[in-house]
């Protein structure tokens, strides 16, 4: 006796399939669109903090920016921003929110970079994490408008909390090699 399965696809499934080769085709336009905006956050941030070199990686999904003189060390040795480049947030709202981290850091250090979201000079864009951990110390918060995103602004607000991160990062990195100092 045969039996008789009851199956429709969604209408959602059907329209998805309908315009398949579309919504490829805008995926793809909207990925290189970011790509840009990355580049070209890049090179105004580069700007910003020259002469103080910054070094910056992509992948599939993050950008990070992080500032070492050497261009071959690893990014995870110093305090570094990552941004999920491809939120459609950022382009339909003008909202971008990076974060600070710095993956290398001891557990007593963190505590100190996480309250970096309060300084003075960082605090109308950034949150603390709610758990402040070294992969995510605190966010940084810029809106923009999405029709002219301006840039400049923007590289403005990640180079300097980029900046203060890395000044505290290396301050306290330096204190612990230094050690405590020995009595006369």
């Amino acid at each position: 006796m045969s039996h008789t399965i009851d199956f429709t696809f969604t209408a959602e499934a059907r329209l998805y399939a309908e315009h398949a080769a579309l919504v490829e085709e805008m995926r793809k336009a909207f990925r290189e669109s970011g790509l840009a905006f990355v580049n070209v956050l890049s090179t105004a941030m580069a700007a910003r903090l020259h002469p103080t070199k910054l070094r910056s990686r992509v992948t599939e999904r993050w950008a990070y920016w992080w500032l070492a003189a050497d261009e071959r060390a690893e990014k995870d040795q110093f305090g570094q921003l990552y941004l999920g480049w491809d939120d459609p947030d950022i382009v339909r709202a003008g909202k971008l929110q990076a974060w600070a981290s710095a993956p290398a850091a001891r557990g007593e250090d963190v505590t100190e970079l996480v309250e970096l979201s309060s300084d003075p000079r960082l605090a109308r864009w950034c949150k603390p994490a709610r758990t402040g951990t070294k992969t995510s110390l605190f966010a940084i918060d810029v809106e923009f408008s999405p029709d002219r995103p301006d840039v400049e602004s923007i590289a403005g607000a990640l180079g300097e909390a980029l900046s203060v991160l890395t000044e505290k990062y290396d301050r306290l990195r330096s204190a612990k090699t230094k050690g405590p100092r020995s009595a006369p």
